[in-house]
């Protein structure tokens, strides 16, 4: 697969390197064995034919297997994109809608958004969370999965 923007040719022809080389000296020994009489070469035109339809075929081939993949890839993007932007509405809603209440504190409010947006990217790579309530869902978690593990080992 190829990642770069920028293409260096010289970096294909050092890959290809040997078969150039063989292809160009069969090349040109049969060139030279014609034009000294010592061989009459001539190629039917339906061998390059069905070679040249096999090869379309195969080029067609790679090129909708990679569209392909392309494709779901930008429709898996496409569908986490949509999820992040229901999450942040979601989180908007939920903590913007108390905000009639006297007992609204919008810093708290605002504090809570930065550690959920916190929790979401960074608390599943980190084990260290910046306040005690992402603690709380761990220890839940923890006892609820001890929880399936200990229904998952009884006797059926």
């Amino acid at each position: 697969m190829i990642i770069k923007r920028n293409f260096n040719p010289t970096k294909v022809v050092h890959y290809v390197k040997m078969e150039l080389l063989i292809s160009t000296v069969v090349s040109v020994g049969i060139w030279w064995m014609y034009e000294n009489g010592i061989a009459q070469v001539s190629l039917p035109f339906s061998i390059a034919a069905i070679l040249g339809s096999a090869l379309a075929i195969f080029i067609a081939f790679r090129n909708n297997s990679a569209y392909g993949r392309w494709w779901e890839a930008r429709t898996v993007w496409g569908g986490i994109v949509n999820s992040s932007r229901v999450l942040a509405r979601l989180v908007i809603t939920f903590t913007d809608s108390h905000a009639n209440q006297a007992n609204y504190e919008k810093e708290r409010s605002e504090a809570f958004k930065k550690h959920l947006i916190y929790s979401c990217i960074a608390g599943p790579r980190t084990e260290n969370t910046p306040s005690e309530s992402g603690n709380l869902v761990r220890t839940q978690a923890i006892s609820y999965l001890g929880r399936l593990q200990a229904i998952d080992s009884m006797p059926k």
